[in-house]
């Protein structure tokens, strides 16, 4: 019996692959105190020598008044994270095209997505302080924008904003630091819901292009996914560039094998070891956002 033609139909599968949606930068990197090159199992990236002032001598041949000099002092040790892919080595038949180079390209913006959770993680995280490190300092309580700022439960405001940018002139930062505000897709809605914030015209309070807000009231906006949630708050967060760091000991390491415990199956490893830290506390604010 003859077979209908229909038999004969084959199916034709695209012969590449394409990356599904995703972040495929690190958008904080560039704005925080990085260094590459890291060695050891630990380093110090900063000692800070307290502010002091001044006393009035309102005697003569009055004895000298010693005080100490208050110093803090930052460590970082290095933290590592890694990824693992398998590819049978009869995947590119069976899918009909090569698929290394884009598993290739998706682990670097894994890597890339990777040193932002890591800076975020350091903003609201504890510090390791103290002379050789074994203290651990939270973010305090003061350095916090309520989510009820401005009104109950509510998301990112105008309130909130000046609020911390309060807090940061509170704490002497200069007027020449750059100052970086983190914020989420919500929140990003809610700044261009800001009309007063948005005159494009002036930029006195907001600078907007192509619809996106890029600066509020002198702080760099950054739009990410990764900032943690709790609930239905969003921490989002508010920083002085220079007093954030990042410490890389191997930014990316990659093995591309063969696995003969997997019927020589392509093994695709890639590891990055890092770290980052607040330089301090008074220069970062964490803004709560009701969404």
């Amino acid at each position: 019996m003859a077979a209908l033609i229909t038999d004969a139909f084959i199916k034709q599968y695209q012969d590449t692959f394409e990356l599904a949606l995703q972040q495929g930068d690190s958008r904080l990197s560039p704005y925080v105190k990085t260094r590459t090159g890291l060695k050891g199992e630990g380093i110090q990236p900063a000692r800070y020598i307290e502010p002091f002032d001044f006393a009035e001598r309102t005697a003569r041949l009055a004895a000298t008044t010693y005080t100490e000099v208050d110093v803090t002092t930052r460590w970082v040790a290095p933290r590592k994270w890694e990824t693992s892919k398998h590819i049978d080595r009869t995947d590119p038949l069976m899918v009909g095209g090569a698929i290394v180079p884009e598993v290739t390209q998706a682990i670097r913006r894994a890597a890339f997505r990777l040193k932002d959770d890591i800076i975020i993680a350091a903003l609201g995280g504890d510090a390791k302080t103290g002379k050789d490190g074994t203290t651990t300092t939270p973010l305090p309580a003061s350095q916090v924008v309520d989510t009820n700022v401005g009104g109950s439960g509510t998301g990112m405001n105008k309130a909130k904003i000046l609020a911390a940018l309060e807090l940061l002139e509170e704490n002497d930062v200069d007027d020449d630091e750059q100052i970086v505000f983190v914020v989420g897709p919500r929140q990003h809605s809610d700044l261009r819901k800001l009309a007063e914030l948005m005159d494009s015209k002036s930029k006195v309070s907001a600078e907007v292009r192509d619809g996106r807000v890029v600066s509020v009231l002198g702080a760099r906006v950054i739009r990410t996914n990764r900032l943690p949630k709790t609930g239905a708050v969003r921490d989002c967060f508010m920083f002085v560039s220079s007093r954030v760091f990042l410490g890389i000991w191997d930014e990316l390491f990659t093995r591309v094998t063969e696995d003969p415990n997997k019927s020589f199956a392509i093994l695709m490893y890639a590891e990055a070891i890092a770290e980052a830290t607040r330089l301090d506390e008074k220069a970062v604010v964490k803004i709560q956002a009701t969404e």
